[in-house]
C-alpha cells in the first residue's frame, strides 16, 4: 500500500498550511478571547473550496478526496481548532449526511449552498439537562412555514438546522 500523498494532496496541504499560518494563527487568540465568530475566515474557507471539499463539483463542492479533506482540516485545526470544528461540521455532518442520504431534490436545494459556503450547517450536541447524552436531549425540531425553515425547541433552543432557526425555551410549546 502506498502512503505517499498525491500531487493534489500535497498542494492542498501547502495551500491550507500557508493560509492557516498567515491568516488564521495571528487572529485566533484574540477571536477566542473576545468570543468572536470568524465570519470572514469562514467566507475565505468557502472561496478556497474548503466548506464542501469532498462534495462533487456538480453539487457545488471542490470534488476532492477524503484524504485531502483530512489534510486541510488538520492544517486549519492546527492554527485554530474552533475554525476547524466549523469546517468539519459543515463538511462531515451537514454536507456528508445530505450527500450520502439525501435525494436529488435535497441535494439540489440544500447541498449546493452548503458546499459553496453560502449556508452553514450546524448541530446541537449537549444541553444542561442531558450533558452529551444525545438520546436524552429535549430539543426538538419541527417544520414551520416557509417549508425551508426549521424551528427548534428545548432548554437551549439549539438544534440541527438549515435555514431560519427559531427557538422556544419550553419544548412543550
Amino acid at each position: 500500500m502506498n502512503f505517499q500523498l498525491t500531487e493534489e494532496q500535497l498542494m492542498v496541504q501547502e495551500m491550507t498550511r500557508s493560509f492557516a499560518e498567515k491568516e488564521i494563527k495571528p487572529v485566533a487568540p484574540r477571536m477566542d478571547r473576545d468570543s468572536l465568530y470568524p465570519t470572514d475566515l469562514v467566507k475565505r474557507l468557502a472561496k478556497m473550496g474548503l466548506m464542501g471539499i469532498f462534495v462533487p463539483q456538480e453539487f457545488g463542492g471542490a470534488g476532492m478526496d477524503l484524504v485531502s479533506y483530512v489534510i486541510a482540516l488538520e492544517e486549519i485545526s492546527r492554527a485554530w481548532a474552533s475554525l476547524g470544528t466549523i469546517m468539519s461540521v459543515n463538511n462531515s455532518l451537514s454536507c456528508g449526511a445530505i450527500l450520502r442520504f439525501g435525494n436529488e431534490a435535497q441535494k439540489q436545494k440544500y447541498l449546493i449552498p452548503l458546499a459553496r459556503g453560502e449556508w452553514q450547517g450546524c448541530y446541537a450536541l449537549t444541553e444542561s439537562s442531558s450533558g452529551s447524552d444525545a438520546g436524552s436531549m429535549r430539543t426538538r425540531a419541527r417544520a414551520v412555514r416557509p417549508p425551508a425553515s426549521t424551528a427548534t425547541t428545548g432548554p437551549t433552543g439549539a438544534g440541527t438546522a438549515i435555514g431560519e432557526v427559531k427557538s422556544e425555551s419550553d419544548h412543550e410549546k
